[in-house]
């Protein structure tokens, strides 16, 4: 059987200023084809296979198993509509008890383009059948801030956007917020490794570690702009993961810990060996802070 797999680009939202705007005060654009929000971007495990197998890519791995707390910050996004049977889900990252970080076109998707019914914010989930440290937070319309300068329907510039849950987390070893740079850090992050992980909706997480490319590299990769707001990792350094999720955190270590330095934008089935795109989070760590609770 011959297998014939595309790229996949994810964009868009929404301009809105601190809280909630409604539909009718915002200029749109045109419509976003809605059959992009019903699709979950992990490839199935006959997909997996196949690529494995017959060699479409020799740098595709499917990841490497987490351990429960390894990745304490990982959120999974749900966003239930009225009409649907399940919850369209993509990735964000917690980055303080009660706000979770992820690109802006999922909401602004599910906000616009469908009937909004609730959101829900799953931490500490998805190893296997086990649930003992699970924390399931609901979240409204209202509880959604979007960067006030993205512009509908890009899908390169100020896509990052934040989500209030209805009440915080409780920190624990498996549910605890990941650090930002500090506001001093002027990394570009370059040359080292970053971690990021898999689709939790398989309940089987993945995770892998690419390296930090330079931008001009990735722009020679990349159909699309990459901006000082991007980042990208090498697939050529770690390999060309499968299980990478649409707002799956980046994240580096350093002598204090891990320190989130992207959310995913731009993915790639593994068959290909593009680089991937981040939105680069210390560039926008003032709208962050000034949008949330966070601290330093």
């Amino acid at each position: 059987m011959k297998l014939s797999v595309r790229f996949l680009v994810l964009s868009v939202v929404v301009v809105l200023l601190v809280g909630s705007v409604t539909p009718k005060e915002v200029d749109f654009g045109p419509e976003v084809p809605t059959e992009l929000s019903n699709t979950i971007y992990e490839p199935s495990d006959d997909v997996k296979h196949l690529l494995m197998e017959e060699n479409e890519n020799k740098l595709a791995t499917v990841g490497y198993d987490l351990f429960p707390g390894q990745i304490p910050y990982h959120a999974e996004v749900g966003v239930k509509t009225k009409g649907s049977s399940g919850l369209h889900i993509r990735a964000g990252t917690l980055v303080t008890p009660s706000f979770v970080l992820m690109p802006a076109y999922f909401l602004g998707n599910m906000l616009f383009n469908y009937e909004f019914d609730y959101g829900e914010i799953g931490l500490g989930a998805g190893f296997g059948d086990g649930t003992q440290w699970e924390q399931r937070i609901n979240f409204t319309m209202n509880g959604i801030r979007f960067h006030p300068l993205y512009r509908y329907p890009s899908t390169e510039l100020n896509n990052i956007a934040l989500i209030r849950m209805e009440h915080p987390a409780t920190v624990s070893t498996f549910v605890k917020p990941i650090r930002l740079p500090a506001a001093s850090d002027d990394r570009t992050f370059e040359l080292m490794e970053g971690t990021t992980i898999g689709a939790y909706v398989s309940n089987d997480p993945k995770y892998a570690r690419n390296e930090v490319m330079e931008n001009a590299k990735c722009m020679a990769g990349r159909p699309s702009e990459v901006a000082d707001q991007h980042l990208c990792t090498n697939p050529y350094i770690g390999g060309s993961f499968c299980n990478i999720q649409y707002g799956s955190s980046l994240a580096i270590e350093d002598e204090t810990g891990p320190v989130l330095v992207g959310t995913g934008v731009l993915v790639h089935y593994c068959t290909f060996t593009n680089p991937n795109q981040f939105v680069r989070v210390s560039f926008f760590r003032d709208w962050i802070q000034m949008n949330s609770d966070y601290e330093d």
